[in-house]
């Protein structure tokens, strides 16, 4: 059965918005609107991302879509995926895929870039609608793709391997930083 496509209920659309106002203060400064489509597919993974099931992608529109679809990206979540998540992990999960845009930055020497002044300055770049250009954004990592036989035949030698021990470090320093942070901003707030 081929996958089908629904616009999500405002449940989801409202956590979305909560999540660019706290994690993601240019994408909410610029109002980047976000459309948001779950799919489904009752025979496998709804989503993909280069081949691979996904649980989310996101991309900025282009201009024609833009102007159609009054949107400034599109967001396609897995619904069945979705509704297996926790609370905290959908939360994650949209922040992991709004990580993936950004608006792009204005050239300040460009004189016909010159949008506002003081705190209503906008400090990226806008398209013929007047919309915030987005681009995209990779990830600070990529384990790539893997074959268990290789590393069954090769263990620690295989490359797949290697990059996943890599990936893991580094998630693991993030989340060590990222824990001592909330713990400073914590200690800070009971002051």
């Amino acid at each position: 059965m081929p996958t089908s496509y629904s616009l999500a209920d405002a449940d989801i659309r409202n956590e979305l918005a909560r999540v660019m106002a706290r994690y993601h203060e240019r994408l909410y400064a610029a109002q980047v609107r976000v459309i948001v489509l779950m799919a489904r597919n009752p025979d496998g993974p709804a989503v993909k991302h280069g081949g691979y099931p996904a649980l989310a992608t996101i991309k900025p529109l282009p201009l024609k879509d833009r102007v159609v679809k009054d949107g400034d990206a599109l967001l396609v979540i897995d619904e069945g995926e979705w509704y297996e998540l926790k609370p905290a992990q959908r939360v994650a999960l949209l922040d992991h895929e709004l990580s993936h845009i950004d608006t792009i930055d204005r050239d300040e020497s460009d004189p016909n870039e010159d949008r506002g002044e003081g705190a209503s300055k906008v400090t990226w770049k806008t398209d013929d609608i007047g919309r915030p250009k987005l681009k995209s954004v990779k990830g600070d990592w990529n384990a790539g793709d893997g074959f268990a036989a290789v590393v069954a035949r090769h263990g620690a030698s295989a490359i797949e391997f290697e990059n996943l021990s890599r990936c893991k470090s580094a998630a693991d320093r993030a989340k060590r930083d990222g824990e001592a942070e909330r713990d400073a901003t914590t200690q800070e707030g009971e002051r």
